[in-house]
């Protein structure tokens, strides 16, 4: 049985969403063979997984295991404590290019506060991990090593699949893709869509399209729901849809298909970066002009639905986490 203290950094109040896909899901696959996996937190960040609980720093430094995985906010002086307490091997993971958040971003301020910092902290850590080829090319000169390791999906959650009957185009996603429904073309052709289809009904969750959308687009908007929820809600689907617009979007990584195809749901995506150069099955590619054609191709083809829905779910099959722990076992302990 091998330790290890993995660290998330999602805030306090806030879905914990990406940290559940770089910490915690890794965490509770490891755990089931066997290993002991130790979870800290940053300060002030959830408390709502166990007694167990502890925060990063207010840890018994006299206690640390060799090997740490910490999401996201490393700093210099953070790593010299881990390293003094005992940690032979601290491994970081994250999922955005910080350096080009856009103002907007609730966690903006921190990071213009802590970007140089933490670009330092990256050169002191033995392993970064990133779920986008763009990131690993952004940051390979500040790394010791820097490795692609895509997000992979909780079993025990994604079991629901669609039956793709419902005539429901959706989406969701956090306040952060503000920019990636800043498309004229896009917005042009789901006004004509549902001009033609009234039958069919976009259902989005989150608020970020309600910043850039017409309010005609709007009237199946929804709040956000539980991590443990998303996976019945995208079951609903008959088509989804991920649109990506500017350069922030570009360091993104290829979940939202993934996600799609495991519910087996059909997509369409953004002919951009992170669906470009990452493997993604189950659905079609769209520059901004090709929209409208690929929601009606996909709208009135059900073979076509269902073709692509099949193909996705045997991608999606290969990128659930219990049969990837192999991946985690070996960049932690070496194990083969």
């Amino acid at each position: 049985m091998n330790t290890a203290l993995f660290v998330y950094g999602d805030s306090d109040g806030k879905e914990v969403n990406t940290s559940q896909y770089r910490i915690l899901i890794p965490a509770k696959f490891l755990e089931k063979l066997g290993h002991k996996i130790l979870i800290g937190s940053m300060p002030g960040t959830h408390r709502e997984l166990g007694d167990s609980m502890i925060e990063v720093d207010q840890l018994d430094y006299s206690n640390i295991p060799e090997v740490v995985l910490f999401e996201r906010n490393i700093l210099p002086e953070r790593v010299d404590k881990l390293r003094l307490a005992g940690a032979k091997k601290i491994v970081v993971t994250f999922d955005d290019h910080y350096g080009e958040m856009p103002a907007y971003n609730v966690s903006k301020p921190w990071w213009e506060r802590n970007y140089k910092g933490w670009l330092k902290a990256l050169g002191m850590v033995d392993l970064v991990i990133v779920p986008s080829l763009a990131l690993v090319d952004a940051y390979r000169s500040y790394c010791k090593e820097i490795a692609y390791v895509p997000n992979f999906l909780d079993d025990d959650i994604w079991k629901e699949t669609s039956t793709l009957e419902n005539k429901i185009i959706g989406w969701g996603g956090s306040d952060a893709h503000v920019e990636s429904w800043s498309q004229k073309l896009l917005v042009k052709a789901l006004l004509t869509f549902f001009e033609k289809h009234p039958d069919w009904t976009l259902r989005l969750y989150g608020s970020a399209p309600r910043k850039t959308l017409p309010d005609s687009l709007l009237q199946d908007s929804r709040q956000w729901v539980k991590f443990s929820e998303w996976p019945k809600e995208v079951a609903q689907f008959t088509i989804g849809i991920a649109p990506l617009n500017g350069i922030y979007d570009r360091y993104r990584s290829n979940l939202k298909p993934l996600e799609f195809a495991c519910a087996g749901v059909p997509w369409i995506g953004s002919n951009y970066y992170p669906y470009t150069k990452t493997l993604v099955r189950g659905g079609l590619l769209a520059y901004q002009s090709e929209w409208g054609n690929m929601l009606e191709c996909f709208a009135t083809d059900e073979g076509m639905r269902n073709t692509y829905a099949a193909e996705g779910r045997k991608w999606a099959e290969g990128m659930m986490m219990s049969q990837n722990t192999k991946v985690y076992e070996r960049l932690l302990w070496g194990m083969e």
